[in-house]
């Protein structure tokens, strides 16, 4: 009897532990998680966190957070990654893509970034607004956007 109980026991404490799988770190949701979080922070020029962010900064510190050191300005992080897109197309688009923008009357390169969360929506670092999440799917953002590059696979 001391047996079979032994064997029962141990046959369940083995297969309930091989039942459960350790979560895995999938990095996009890292870099959307932390960004959610900065939700409501301000905006500062040039600001990389914690407390206040320009979209760059926002970026840098949510890729930071997922274990990539990517540069902290939009110039520089327009050479990360590899492009996904040059139009707005929401089904090529994957959760964590840099989205880049060209914002104002201002000649060259594009002059703003924010992450895709997925949902058709991107959490940016506005001057006007801090921190905060918006809906892509209309004429403003269409009209502004240039291309998406993708970091994380």
């Amino acid at each position: 009897m001391k047996k079979t109980f032994f064997v029962l026991s141990f046959i369940l404490l083995f297969s309930t532990i091989s039942c459960h799988k350790k979560p895995t770190y999938e990095p996009a949701n890292v870099v959307v998680a932390v960004a959610y979080k900065q939700i409501g922070k301000p905006y500062s020029l040039g600001g990389k966190g914690p407390n206040s962010f320009d979209c760059s900064g926002l970026v840098h510190y949510c890729y930071k957070h997922a274990g990539y050191n990517l540069p902290a300005t939009t110039k520089k992080l327009k050479k990360v990654g590899e492009k996904v897109t040059g139009k707005l197309k929401f089904k090529k688009l994957k959760k964590g893509d840099i989205l880049f923008f060209k914002i104002g009357k201002i000649f060259g390169s594009p002059n703003h970034v924010g992450i895709y969360v997925g949902n058709k929506q991107m959490i940016h670092a506005s001057p006007s607004k801090g921190v905060f999440k918006v809906y892509l799917d209309n004429k403003y953002w269409r009209k502004h956007f240039k291309y998406a590059r993708r970091v994380i696979d």
